[in-house]
């Protein structure tokens, strides 16, 4: 596949999801309250700066009404199938390696938009797409090499079948070969495979439930491009505490390969707080993440450290 041929790939995509955002907005717009006099704006105005953080994010499509108990956006920050849009930084930093040496690094920008879905069932579609530039270590005497890594899109039907407290969610997991060349920092194959969710908080202040995808190559971008075919884990068990606090385990999953016959394991933890910056959501992470697992032959990462910044943007 030539240069020309992936970046129109890419652009449709960008499309895609743009017009997606837009159909959601223009939806939101036409449901909007018609426009008050100027006096009754004024005082509007001056009650919106008087609310609380909380009190000014109340307004919440239905997946974030699940978390109303918990006062703020924190459970909804945290919840993979809510409608919240956000805008997420984040730079993810391996300081040793298994059969390498050095470090490594893979700066994220990451964009998770919902639309909305014409069926009662199935209110509304969650599209995350993630945009990696990445740093390797040095694998034998190569030196470190940079360039732009493979992005991901993960696309969530989320439904309406299970009762009050409880969601379940599914659709296409995609993974676009973005690095293009770049043997270091891309696996040269366009991947997909089926992702589902189940996220249950029943329980006022706890999440848990589980991410799962798999994913296997179906087309190259170039001819020494090895066969890709994984099986992607994410636990989620999130409790929550006063004035937006969180703890977690780690935000990435443990990976099966099934070509190389070994896992990929991230045993750790997060700490987190969605708080209000210049009167603006926003959500703050840190995590340690351990890979316990050494395999002769195979570069994996031993210590890995990662901090997110979002900005979060609610929809109505």
């Amino acid at each position: 596949m030539n240069p020309k041929s992936l970046l129109a790939k890419t652009a449709i995509l960008f499309s895609a999801l743009l017009i997606s955002f837009s159909a959601y907005s223009l939806d939101a717009d036409e449901e909007a309250e018609p426009a008050k006099e100027p006096s009754e704006k004024a005082e509007a105005s001056d009650t919106a700066q008087e609310r609380s953080f909380s009190q000014q994010v109340a307004s919440k499509p239905p997946q974030v009404m699940e978390h109303e108990k918990h006062g703020d956006l924190g459970a909804a920050a945290t919840d993979p199938t809510a409608a919240l849009l956000s805008f997420r930084l984040q730079n993810q930093y391996t300081s040793s390696y298994r059969n390498a040496e050095g470090y490594g690094n893979a700066a994220l920008f990451q964009a998770v938009i919902p639309a909305k879905m014409p069926f009662k069932t199935v209110p509304s579609l969650i599209q995350r797409f993630t945009l990696p530039y990445v740093t390797t270590p040095n694998v034998n005497g190569s030196g470190h090499k940079t360039g732009m890594g493979d992005s991901g899109l993960l696309q969530l039907f989320v439904t309406d079948w299970l009762g009050k407290g409880q969601v379940f969610a599914f659709g296409p997991a995609w993974t676009i070969p973005t690095a293009g060349d770049n043997e270091a920092t891309g696996s040269g194959q366009w991947q997909v495979g089926a992702n589902f969710v189940y996220m249950n908080s029943k329980t006022p202040q706890l999440q848990w439930g589980v991410l799962m995808f798999n994913q296997r190559d179906f087309a190259k971008t170039r001819d020494n491009a090895k066969d890709v075919s994984t099986l992607n884990i994410q636990p989620i068990f999130t409790k929550h505490f006063d004035k937006g606090w969180y703890v977690a385990p780690p935000d990435v999953p443990q990976t099966y390969n099934f070509k190389t016959n070994t896992w990929t394991l991230a045993l750790g933890g997060v700490v987190g707080r969605v708080f209000p910056v210049a009167g603006k959501p926003t959500q703050i992470y840190g995590g340690i993440y351990y890979n316990p697992v050494s395999e002769n032959d195979i570069v994996s990462s031993k210590w890995t450290f990662k901090f997110n910044w979002s900005f979060l943007i609610p929809m109505k």
